[in-house]
């Protein structure tokens, strides 16, 4: 009886189609097969409070990952939002069982484009048909995660072997190929700044070569201008600076602040290639060396950054205009990470590494360094996404900041909104999830999903959280 009335229920409900049906009865039975890649809304209009979702997956045991023709199975499935089912489900065939390590994804409003290693595929946005797939001589990095854009109709792509490639997106075609002179720079990508690529190079691949900042023309990937980093005082004449340089753009693709020593700041015009100022860091206070490394936010018409002063943690405040930098705020027994700013308040991320494990939110005033309020957490982690590491994430929306938090010892997701100007709480959810890490995160202008062993939807207006049907 309890049967015949689960199913009835399941198949009147509107809109339910056999594949959410299956879907459903694995939820209540709390098993997932699978473990979701990536989660990928489709936004093709930022006024709609709904958009399409591409989820991939693969399945938890390696071994059931093969098919009949013994290849790899990556899984999937295409979420309408006009009527809110599974469009179109599809697996793509890989040779490789690590391919889905090495998986991207990006779209336009006629396709997706799929990257598994070295494979590239587009399929339809309305039905996964197959449109063309092209191979790489080489793969993309599983560090990158700016190796894969669109740009005026052409997919961009820059391959281990540091071949930077231009792509017809509507057949495939490779149109145009540019050999950068640096041979090895794992995970060092490119940036699309006002439908150019920016990058860095060296003009020769020499030792004693510095890498320069490369503004290159997305059409006919030649480069249009480039600058090289000049050294603050004349002792450092011969410093070499390498690809993996520390670099910032501004929100308008107008300037971009490097850091190539650790010691000073430059800020360059990309427009002209004109260095504008060259300002040097307060004594004994150094910046990473790695980009990968360095921890920074805008706000307001400043940048902010994390940087040690011997065994003390400071965060930097660094004018964007007239390179004016100061010493916000200084710690020894924290490390202090600026994560997002509100008004007069930046909201730092603190980890106390001295004694026991607290971690805890802090509102720091942008203009005397004092802090507002401390707010404490339960995870340890700030989630980084290149890695996939960490298990505190934040959205701010509207004025309210939500700390998302994954919670280990109960396998639970714990959201709090938060107001960020005096720490105080005004909602908090918690929601049992399948899975142990967020394999992905993405944010729209009204949700944010989670990939885990499942697909959880967080509205940003409500803080509610929910499992995400596709």
């Amino acid at each position: 009886m309890i049967v015949l009335l689960l199913l009835g229920w399941f198949f009147t409900q509107d809109k339910l189609s056999f594949s959410d049906l299956t879907k459903r009865i694995g939820s209540i039975s709390g098993v997932s097969p699978k473990v979701v890649l990536r989660t990928m809304p489709l936004v093709d209009s930022p006024t709609l409070t709904m958009s399409d979702v591409l989820v991939v997956s693969v399945k938890k045991d390696i071994k059931h990952r093969k098919n009949a023709e013994n290849q790899y199975e990556i899984h999937l499935a295409y979420r309408s939002a006009a009527n809110q089912v599974t469009q179109w489900e599809t697996n793509l065939n890989t040779l490789y069982k690590d391919g889905h390590n090495y998986l991207k994804t990006t779209y336009d409003r006629e396709h997706v484009y799929i990257l598994v290693k070295d494979f590239v595929y587009a399929l339809k946005r309305n039905s996964g048909e197959k449109v063309w797939s092209l191979r790489l001589r080489d793969q993309l990095s599983p560090e990158c995660s700016n190796c894969m854009a669109l740009v005026q109709r052409k997919l961009i792509l820059l391959t281990e072997d540091r071949i930077l490639y231009s792509v017809n997106a509507l057949n495939g075609n490779i149109l145009r190929k540019n050999r950068l002179e640096t041979p090895k720079a794992k995970g060092v990508g490119f940036y699309v700044v006002k439908d150019k690529v920016v990058l860095s190079d060296q003009a020769e691949d020499k030792m004693d070569v510095s890498a320069s900042v490369v503004v290159i023309n997305p059409i006919t990937l030649m480069p249009m201008r480039l600058f090289t980093p000049t050294p603050h005082r004349e002792i450092d004449s011969g410093k070499v600076y390498r690809v993996n340089m520390p670099m910032v753009f501004d929100n308008i693709g107008t300037h971009v602040y490097l850091m190539p020593e650790g010691t000073h700041i430059q800020c360059w015009d990309i427009d002209s290639g004109t260095k504008k100022w060259d300002k040097v860091l307060p004594s004994r206070v150094l910046l990473p060396y790695d980009i990968k490394n360095l921890r920074h936010i805008k706000h307001q018409t400043a940048l902010y950054l994390s940087a040690l002063s011997g065994s003390r943690s400071v965060l930097l405040k660094v004018d964007m205009l007239s390179g004016k930098i100061r010493e916000l705020a200084k710690e020894i027994d924290y490390s202090l990470t600026p994560m997002v700013g509100r008004k007069n308040l930046v909201i730092a991320f603190t980890r106390k590494t001295r004694g026991n494990n607290k971690n805890e939110l802090w509102g720091i005033n942008h203009h005397t360094g004092m802090v507002a309020w401390r707010y404490p957490l339960r995870s340890t982690n700030l989630y980084n996404k290149k890695t996939k590491d960490g298990e505190v994430y934040h959205i701010l929306h509207k004025g309210n900041l939500l700390i998302i938090q994954y919670l280990k010892e109960t396998g639970q997701m714990l959201i709090e909104k938060m107001n960020p100007m005096n720490g105080n709480l005004i909602k908090k959810t918690v929601k049992d999830v399948i899975g142990n890490q967020w394999n992905n995160i993405t944010v729209t202008k009204h949700k944010a999903y989670f990939s885990m062993g499942d697909v959880y939807e967080l509205d940003l207006k409500t803080a509610e959280i929910t499992r995400f049907d596709y």
